[in-house]
């Protein structure tokens, strides 16, 4: 307000000094406005990094001061005050990282500013390849390049360090390089060429004047020689990993997952793929939240954290699809994608339908809210009527005009109904929803409609059922009692059930929502169904990423994902090279 004060001032001085002298030109210029008596800025003037304040930088200090006295600078990193005159620039570096604060004083008067100094590391990029291209295995070469900044010219050393099974482009193997600056060159060991699939992280050690720097890292993105579907699974806590589903890789060739750099979210229960009309393929990530098992949220109804986010098929793009807000029973747990429709559950309130182009919205998805996106609620149209309300909802999915949907508690078992049966007022007589396996809890499914089987995952707390079973939709129909279950388990080549971790003790959730297997997904062209696992019996059985091989007839570990925590999973049945 002061500044607008002058310059009114200024203004009135100038209109009556073109009546008292229409010669003179009075209108006030920059120089004319207030000038704080201690202030001043600072940039870098090396020439070759102008935008990045690094260690061993030279940075200008610059003083605008109004007052003109003796300027006194102290960088705040130990070193001698430096004396200047006003119009002076004063250059400093700083040789450790980190922030400081930077005074300038002057007649007694001083200005603070603080300044924050990076390290020097290496930045490491995979030179790009003509558009459509991939970084085939075995076949293309794959530059890296390296950014060193090194404003003072010290001297450099480089070791670099390369995953198993890379060569150069004579094919001979390499496991490391090291090299020294030559003109301002890093020491780059040349093209590679690497021989496993999946993200293969080339590392790299940097000495500066005999120092150590931050260790670089760059993952490059190696595609298969032919073209095979995509298995996408989240790692609690981690990344969104991406497998190819290749048969019979050649001897001595490692399939080892990608890294597509996103985070899973708090509880990724489920991902989905979907293969768009108007995309490439998109992965929608539902995140259970932090809260996901129960939770006293009856004074403050406010405590979910999850939502849906959507990944491009490469991880390059990342969206918010909805954030969940209000109670915690409300976050997306399992989800199923029918047209252009994503159908998802949350922990007892019902199935809602968001369209597949939804964006960056926010929900409460309360049970009283009639507006919400409803497609099915436990209590309250629309609904099936005698549905009793808290049953734990599960996963669900539709096969032909059927829709599938599980409970866990509180009448537990599979219910049946078409989107006909679905009413939004009381009917007379009371519809009741068509249920098999009455009794039992049941958490994810897979329909493989070549094949006519359902794959599904029953539980109980006695560890009596549990893991991976297969049924035709007939023979389920036949299933009265836990011990029907029996002929349709699936088991290892040892003959063991991949039974998940269900006692609460051991168990993230109660003995009536653990996480049990959370999510099946179907290889469409060989039949085989993948599943993450939290095992209950890890020495015989270890957690991890399994298959159910369609022609051994077997449950099998994918050995590279052992130890993992994985939930949701998903796969492109598109063929391809990368993804």
């Amino acid at each position: 307000m002061r500044t607008i004060k002058y310059i009114k001032q200024y203004l009135l001085v100038a209109f009556v000094g073109i009546f008292a002298a229409s010669c003179i030109d009075n209108e006030p210029t920059e120089t004319d406005l207030p000038i704080p008596p201690v202030a001043f800025n600072y940039e870098v003037v090396d020439e070759e990094y102008l935008l990045e304040f690094y260690i061993y930088s030279n940075i200008g200090f610059i003083s605008h001061s109004a007052e003109t006295g003796e300027h006194i600078w102290d960088f705040g990193d130990g070193s001698p005050v430096v004396r200047a005159g006003r119009n002076d620039t004063v250059v400093h570096y700083f040789d450790v990282a980190g922030l400081y604060d930077v005074t300038l004083t002057v007649d007694g008067r001083s200005a603070r500013h603080p300044i924050m100094i990076q390290d020097i590391v290496p930045i490491m990029t995979v030179a790009p390849l003509p558009e459509g291209e991939v970084h085939e295995v075995l076949n293309t070469p794959v530059s890296i390049l390296v950014e060193l900044p090194n404003p003072r010219d010290l001297p450099v050393r480089y070791n670099w360090i390369f995953p198993s099974r890379t060569f150069d482009e004579g094919m001979s193997p390499m496991t490391g390089y090291a090299g020294e600056d030559v003109n301002g060159i890093v020491g780059n060991p040349g093209d590679l060429i690497f021989g496993n699939v999946g993200s293969q992280q080339v590392r790299l050690q940097v000495w500066l004047d005999g120092r150590l720097l931050q260790e670089g890292r760059v993952n490059v993105q190696v595609a298969y020689f032919e073209e095979a579907p995509t298995l996408y699974f989240a790692v609690r806590g981690r990344n969104i990993m991406a497998l190819k589903l290749v048969d019979n890789p050649p001897a001595g060739m490692q399939i080892l997952p990608y890294d597509m750099g996103v985070s899973v979210g708090r509880m990724p229960m489920n991902i989905l793929f979907h293969k768009g009309r108007r995309d490439d393929g998109l992965l929608y990530i539902l995140d259970a939240g932090t809260r996901f098992t129960w939770v006293d949220d009856s004074e403050f109804h406010n405590m979910g954290n999850g939502g849906i986010r959507v990944m491009s098929k490469d991880g390059s793009r990342v969206e918010s699809m909805v954030r969940t807000a209000g109670n915690a029973f409300n976050d997306p747990y399992d989800g199923f994608i029918d047209g252009d429709f994503l159908y998802f559950t949350n922990r007892n309130t019902g199935i809602l339908r968001l369209p597949l182009t939804t964006r960056n919205e926010t929900h409460t998805f309360r049970l009283d809210d009639s507006s919400m996106p409803w497609f099915i609620r436990n209590t309250g149209p629309p609904m099936f009527w005698l549905l009793t309300y808290g049953a734990m909802n599960s996963g669900f999915l539709k096969v032909d005009d059927v829709w599938w949907w599980g409970k866990r508690w509180n009448q537990p078992g599979i219910f049946r109904f078409t989107e006909g049966d679905i009413r939004t007022s009381t009917p007379s007589p009371p519809i009741t929803p068509v249920s098999i396996m009455t009794g039992m809890h049941v958490r994810s499914f897979a329909w493989d409609s070549r094949r006519g089987f359902m794959y599904f995952t029953p539980y109980s707390a006695d560890g009596t059922i549990g893991g991976l079973y297969r049924a035709t939709i007939a023979q389920m129909e036949g299933i009265i009692a836990p011990a029907g279950l029996a002929p349709f388990s699936l088991t290892t080549a040892q003959n063991r059930r991949a039974n998940p971790i269900v006692a609460s003790s051991r168990n993230e959730g109660t003995v009536d929502e653990p996480l049990a297997i959370t999510q099946l997904a179907l290889n469409e062209r060989t039949g085989c169904v993948y599943f993450g696992l939290r095992s209950d019996d890890p020495d015989a059985v270890p957690t991890g990423l399994y298959r159910f091989n369609f022609t051994t007839n077997n449950l099998e570990l994918i050995r590279i994902t052992e130890g993992m925590n994985i939930l949701g999973v998903a796969v492109n049945n598109t063929p391809s090279k990368l993804f």
